[in-house]
């Protein structure tokens, strides 16, 4: 990988993105699975329906993720 692929544009560019999808609850291009720092987790419950569970899981299976909780983090960690 590049050091190119690592630039603050990006990054502001998904972070505004985003906010959109929180704002207007449009649908975004969430980009592949990059390396994520380490830290100590916690866990955590909260409730969605089974179609948004499916659509969730695809997703973080079509984007390499491990797992949904990785996928998440991502998001979160992109906000």
């Amino acid at each position: 990988m590049s050091l190119k692929s690592f630039d603050n544009t990006k990054d502001e560019e998904y972070k505004n993105n985003f906010s959109d999808v929180i704002e207007e609850g449009k649908k975004i291009n969430i980009p592949k699975k990059i390396n994520q720092r380490k830290e100590g987790k916690k866990s955590v419950t909260f409730s969605i329906t089974e179609t948004e569970l499916d659509i969730f899981e695809k997703e973080a299976r079509e984007r390499g993720f491990k797992n949904k909780s990785e996928f998440l983090a991502f998001i979160i960690n992109n906000i």
